[in-house]
């Protein structure tokens, strides 16, 4: 409990701090003497123990397949939309303990649905026990062929064996690509299937789910499965959140979760480009969307450079291009061609 307290949450954190720092720790907490010396002794036991698989992939969010650490591209808009707004179905709360954790993400493009899903509900605990190790595994289903998922057993068994090789991966067991049948985790492994919409028939079928989820649990003791994507309003209106799953909507952001954002930045130039943007009535309705708001911060900082002031207005148009042109790229219409961008 004093290592919590002061931000030490596992003996490993005391690693680099030497018998001193040990020492003095055992004082503080009401050891002296030989009492201190043995508690020393424990504590650099502890450290020279290996690290178990849970302890390894605790906190960890890994690709699928590789087991490589989530890029920072995905994560880059991560301060910003890990204030967005969430509200959960009031059924959510009425389902049977024992039930399958089946979550689904809904939103417009840019609302947080991503970033919410990795931050929050990945790694935040299971149903029966809201803390312990967690792992999440994450899929982009624009980056896997439609093939593998035609039906629910090609899709259960294709993202339980691209999970198991990611957790493999990861630990450094995996050799030549063989998976293993059980992983027996004692952990709560969360595996997101992002871009969800894509494939409609499979991932608005609560038989798929239930089958992929099922399938999982030859991973841990505790799984999750978590869905989100654009577009899945309308490919999960046959998945009941009082029997199915779990449903949770990204809300439109206010000024105030914009000026929350901004305030981790807490630099001069930045709450004076914040002040600017909610005062300007073409570039505060950019801010109601948690990827357009970071893209206009971002914009407006870059206008603001080298100056002592900045003028919006007059550059307003070159800011909403910027804006456009970011939003564009970062989703799913950035893939499409002029043609399919128009339509």
């Amino acid at each position: 409990d004093y290592l919590k307290s002061n931000g030490m949450e596992t003996i490993q954190d005391w690693k680099e701090c030497g018998d001193e720092a040990m020492s003095l720790l055992a004082e503080t907490v009401g050891f002296s003497g030989g009492e201190s010396t043995k508690i020393t002794n424990f504590l650099n036991k502890k450290i020279q123990e290996p690290l178990d698989d849970e302890q390894k992939l605790n906190k960890k969010l890994l690709w699928c397949g590789s087991g490589k650490l989530l890029e920072d591209d995905l994560t880059r808009q991560g301060s910003f939309v890990r204030d967005a707004v969430s509200v959960e179905t009031p059924q959510a709360f009425t389902r049977r303990r024992g039930d399958r954790d089946i979550r689904i993400v809904l939103g417009p493009s840019g609302s947080g649905k991503t970033m919410y899903a990795l931050n929050t509900l990945a790694l935040q605990g299971n149903l029966q026990q809201e803390s312990g190790p967690a792992v999440g595994v994450y899929f982009s289903l624009h980056q896997h062929d439609k093939k593998n998922f035609e039906t629910a057993l090609t899709t259960a068994t294709y993202i339980r064996d691209q999970s198991k090789m990611a957790i493999q991966a990861f630990l450094g067991e995996l050799h030549d690509s063989q998976v293993k049948n059980h992983l027996n985790l004692k952990m709560l492994v969360s595996v997101i299937i992002d871009e969800a919409a894509l494939y409609p028939e499979v991932m608005g079928d609560i038989n798929v789910l239930s089958k992929t989820y099922d399938e999982l649990k030859s991973i841990a003791s505790h799984v999750r499965l978590i869905v989100a994507g654009t577009g899945m309003d309308g490919v999960s209106m046959d998945l009941s959140s009082a029997t199915d799953v779990f449903k949770y909507r990204m809300q439109p952001w206010k000024e105030y979760h914009f000026e929350k954002a901004a305030e981790k930045q807490n630099t001069p130039d930045t709450q004076m480009c914040v002040r600017a943007i909610i005062q300007s009535p073409i570039l505060s309705k950019l801010i109601t969307n948690a990827r357009s708001a970071m893209f206009t911060i971002e914009a407006v900082l870059l206008i603001k450079r080298g100056y002592s002031s900045v003028d919006v207005k007059g550059s307003l148009t070159s800011i909403v291009h910027v804006v456009l042109g970011n939003y564009i790229s970062y989703n799913g219409i950035g893939r499409l061609n002029d043609k399919e961008k128009r339509l």
